[in-house]
């Protein structure tokens, strides 16, 4: 069941046998998209491991250490000439500075960015920002400074959705980054909220 305002997310409980541990989340996108990906893991950095804030310390997740335990939602992706899972988000863009720029977060951070606050990992939405084409490089530079303390919103520049399955289609393909791992060019997206699809060791 997904994260509700006042509750507890997780447990205590022993680290399950199996768990996998990644590096990072380039490290747990490529255990997720295997051909036989762990339906228990853990990650020491990155923008997952910072939203959670989880153990640096790969000791920390042995088998029969006590971790907390709490279930985590997945991004099921679709895009030109294919699709994958990834957990903390999809950055679609050309340029940081010009043109459109789309990301969709299930983590709260994008690197040194505070980039959807109220993004929660378990609480069955992403969170789309979206930069407008007519945004300015001066506007773009403001905000990108607002980004480290999650100030950039609102602003009528940037479109802010949270739901739990949507497309985009654009005017020229962007690069599609997913949790940080580049797989290509798409003109189309579909990104979709699976709840609850693993479980992850804090």
């Amino acid at each position: 069941m997904t994260i509700r305002r006042g509750q507890d997310w997780g447990a205590p409980g022993e680290v399950p046998t199996g768990t996998a541990v990644a590096e990072d989340d380039a490290g747990l996108f490529v255990l997720l998209n295997s051909p036989d990906p762990p339906q228990t893991v853990a990650v020491c950095a990155g923008d997952l491991a910072r939203t959670v804030s989880a153990s640096s310390d790969p000791q920390h997740y042995g088998t029969g250490n006590t971790v907390v335990i709490a279930p985590l939602d997945l991004l099921e992706v679709e895009y030109d000439g294919g699709a994958a899972v990834c957990v903390s988000h999809v950055v679609a863009r050309r340029s940081w500075l010009w043109g459109t720029v789309l990301v969709v977060a299930n983590a709260q951070f994008l690197g040194r960015w505070d980039i959807a606050p109220r993004s929660h990992p378990n609480d069955g939405r992403f969170d789309a920002t979206e930069v407008s084409v007519s945004m300015s490089v001066r506007q773009r530079l403001i905000a990108a400074r607002r980004l480290p303390t999650g100030s950039h919103l609102p602003h009528p520049d940037l479109i802010q959705q949270r739901s739990t399955s949507s497309e985009w289609t654009f005017a020229r393909p962007l690069t599609l980054w997913l949790d940080g791992v580049r797989v290509g060019r798409t003109k189309a997206l579909r990104v979709r909220v699976v709840p609850d699809a693993l479980t992850v060791c804090i």
